[in-house]
């Protein structure tokens, strides 16, 4: 949307609220989730997306318009449910918010589908137009039923086939919805691929889009939005067809027009817990593959007013891997419309001991890419949107090869994110850094991160909340960095072009305060999208003084009463209500930030005296064996730890500790394949069996372990029971690890203490 945005409001400018995204499309004012057809016509690009326009304020004046058009075409009292929204934009990356394109009907609410162009009118649909040609959709409903629709002004508005009856009926089964549509053309007909998380899939065909028979049902392949699409292999032109999984798996296989034959077996698409629900554009330009997800904000209505956005389009290649196959993931080449001022450039330079090339660049909006010489570097970790009390930290350990991403410090006092998963790592196959370079491509969005490692091999996509002052950034090393390149440049906003961005109030807490007489409060941060002054006053001194100190906001209770704090900066401003009472209690150190420390490659954060905690969640993704993340630097002999374990699958999840490489650790290991909790130990690469005790591992049940080591003795308890006890030849000390083999495991309220000190 490049035009100017309108300020209802002093208090809240449209666009430059305190978590939204600048050149991440989301809504002006509503919840949305999937992209459901993403398609190309006549010049311009189409997202379609579901939505839940009624989920903001009412006295929102565009709220308050769509519910009397809705009521006014649907007179039963029933609260409106998914609809399809739409954007459109010329270049994909600048969107402009058009008019929701699909409402509910008899059927039941918009749910997820695609869209394509019907070039040749196989439908019929668009006989009596000048163009001949148009785009039709299909859709699926909340009673899980399939219908299609079809526009005849390029895309604007939608006449469905039906609202009373579904063009393709629920065989009788849970799940059957997310339509996805294309021409075939080996054989001139249209395919369509149904599934439903936890159902078959199910493949249908027809000449004309409206008249469906059914090929295939694959009970083999569990997935919601199925998007099968074909690719040629670089380099060979090798015809394949991928079936990508909800956007966060997929297999390379054939296609005989009736049946998807998977040649691989499932690869992860994205390593990140907040991207869903991906899906390929039809009908591109120019052949190639892009693909649009949903980040997703399941928890948190983004500022009151808007809710999920989407990743940037990012183009899919295919290479041939030895004997498999691989999609690497790479933005489009159109980001580099909102390429804005260069912020660092650095080539081939080696750092030593504690010089910090980032230091002094501060962003909350950029593109940074960096390709770090590992045979000249050690670990390293690059902070981003680091302020007070705040950052999120990416972390590369070469010993293990693993990438960690950690958001645990980067909710700017909003609990949200601490319910959530914080802490995340995936392996780095050496295969994918040639020549010994690791390369990074980070892009950060004020609320979101998205991360392509070594061109692509990996994405990661991550939410966050830092608060909109924390745009520091920082890159810390052992001992040695040596950088091939590193490049930050600044993006400009895709709301306000003409400028850097618009300015806004932002505070991390709008509810009223209240703070005793003689007591003073410095919970709420303040501060605003470009970083401009904010001031403040008292509407009544005499009761509560107010001052800024950094981004903090310093309340000071006077007397008993009540008192409002204007907080501004040039035109725009909040308003903070303060209650002065008799007696409250004085908060004079605390900080609107996450509790809990840190994770990060360079240890976890000291807590108090010898105990250290993280009371967040690492998920770690599965690796394989003879892997592990290490989580700390800090090598301890004698310890007590505590951790929460829940496997996500029938694998194994190790708790490794006095880990001083891969070849020398101990290791607790609960293994959901043999239902077994097993203690080792490995020795110079020499695995040697401590104890083992059978109990059956459930999936997604989360189970206490802890570990008791001082000096050769080391002691296992398994939800409060002791199960396992042993001596060891050798006590050496080392660092903690944590892995996960077969499937993913979420590591919960890890709390270690050093028992010597």
């Amino acid at each position: 949307m490049n035009g100017t945005a309108t300020k209802q409001h002093p208090e809240m400018t449209d666009y430059a609220e305190l978590r939204r995204p600048q050149y991440h499309f989301s809504t002006l004012d509503s919840r949305v989730n999937d992209p459901n057809g993403l398609v190309y016509y006549k010049g311009v690009y189409h997202l379609y997306y579901q939505c839940l326009p009624h989920t903001v304020r009412e006295e929102n004046p565009r709220t308050a318009d769509y519910l009397r058009r809705y009521r006014e075409a649907h007179p039963f009292e029933v609260l409106p449910g998914q609809h399809w929204g739409h954007a459109t934009s010329p270049d994909l990356i600048h969107w402009q918010e058009q008019e929701l394109a699909l409402f509910p009907d008899d059927v039941g609410y918009m749910w997820s589908g695609t869209a394509v162009v019907d070039t040749d009118n196989s439908s019929g649909f668009f006989t009596d137009t000048e163009e001949g040609q148009g785009i039709v959709i299909a859709y699926s409903t909340n009673t899980q039923h399939i219908g299609i629709a079809y526009s005849t002004d390029g895309g604007k508005s939608f006449r469905k086939v039906s609202t009373s009856e579904p063009v393709i009926r629920n065989p009788g089964i849970c799940s059957f919805r997310d339509p996805h549509i294309f021409r075939h053309a080996e054989s001139g007909l249209w395919k369509m691929v149904v599934a439903g998380k936890g159902g078959k899939m199910w493949i249908y065909e027809a000449a004309d889009l409206v008249h469906w028979t059914l090929c295939s049902v694959d009970g083999h392949i569990n997935t919601e939005c199925p998007n099968l699409f074909p690719m040629y292999v670089e380099d060979s032109g090798e015809k394949k067809w991928i079936l990508s999984c909800v956007g966060r798996g997929y297999y390379v296989g054939r296609f005989d027009g009736k049946r998807f034959f998977p040649e691989t077996d499932y690869i992860a698409m994205n390593e990140g817990p907040d991207a869903y629900a991906g899906i390929t554009f039809s009908n591109m330009p120019d052949g190639r593959t892009v693909m649009i997800s949903w980040l997703n904000a399941y928890d948190v209505m983004a500022d009151g007013k808007w809710n999920g956005c989407f990743t940037v389009p990012v183009e899919l290649r295919l290479v041939a891997i030895g004997d498999s196959y691989r999609l690497l993931q790479t933005p489009v080449r159109e980001l580099a419309l909102i390429r804005g001022e260069n912020l660092l450039t650095v080539e081939q330079a080696d750092y030593r001991g504690s010089e910090d090339p980032l230091a002094g660049i501060c962003s909350n909006c950029f593109d940074l890419s960096a390709e770090i010489d590992l045979s000249r570097s050690g670990r390293f970790s690059l902070a981003v949107c680091s302020g007070e009390g705040e950052q999120t930290v990416l972390s590369y350990d070469r010993e293990s090869g693993c990438i960690s991403l950690d958001r645990h410090m980067a909710n700017c006092g909003i609990p949200a994110l601490v319910s959530c998963a914080s802490a995340f790592s995936f392996f780095v196959s050496p295969d994918t850094v040639r020549d010994g370079i690791l390369k990074l491509r980070l892009l950060v969005d004020v609320s979101n991160l998205e991360l392509f490692v070594n061109d692509g091999y990996y994405y990661f996509v991550m939410r966050m909340q830092p608060f909109s002052t924390s745009r520091a950034m920082s890159l810390s090393y052992d001992k040695s960095l040596c950088l091939k390149k590193l490049r930050v440049d600044a993006c400009r906003s895709i709301w306000f072009e003409q400028k850097a961005s618009r300015d806004a109030v932002h505070i991390s807490d709008d509810t009223p305060r209240t703070v005793g007489v003689g007591c003073v409060d410095r919970n709420v941060m303040v501060g605003t999208l470009r970083n401009s002054p904010v001031f403040c006053s008292s509407s009544d001194t005499a009761v509560a003084e107010a001052a800024i100190e950094g981004n903090l906001l310093r309340i000071t209770g006077i007397s008993e009463g009540e008192a409002e704090i204007r907080l501004s900066s040039d035109e725009c401003f909040r308003i903070l209500k303060v209650t002065v009472c008799k007696e409250g209690k004085a908060d004079a150190e605390a900080v609107a930030t996450a509790p809990g420390a840190v994770l990060s490659i360079s240890g976890l954060n000291r807590i108090a005296r010898a105990v250290r905690e993280y009371s967040g969640r690492i998920s770690v993704q599965k690796f394989g064996s003879g892997r592990a993340c290490f989580i700390t630097e800090e090598e301890i002999l004698d310890l007590s730890l505590d951790i929460r374990v829940t496997l996500r699958g029938k694998g194994v999840a190790g708790i490794l500790f006095r880990a001083r490489n891969a070849a020398n650790a101990c290791c607790v290991d609960v293994d959901a394949q043999q239902g077994a909790v097993r203690l080792w130990q490995s020795v110079a690469g020499e695995r040697i069996e401590l104890g083992s005790v059978q109990h059956a591992i459930e999936r997604n049940v989360p189970y206490a372990v802890r570990v008791v080591a001082l000096g050769t003795s080391i002691r296992v308890l398994f939800n409060d029971m002791p199960i396992l006890e042993a001596q060891v030849d050798t006590a050496e000390a080392g660092r903690l690890a944590l892995n996960a083999a077969i499937c993913d495991v979420a590591f919960d309220d890890l709390h270690y203490q050093s028992i010597s000190g």
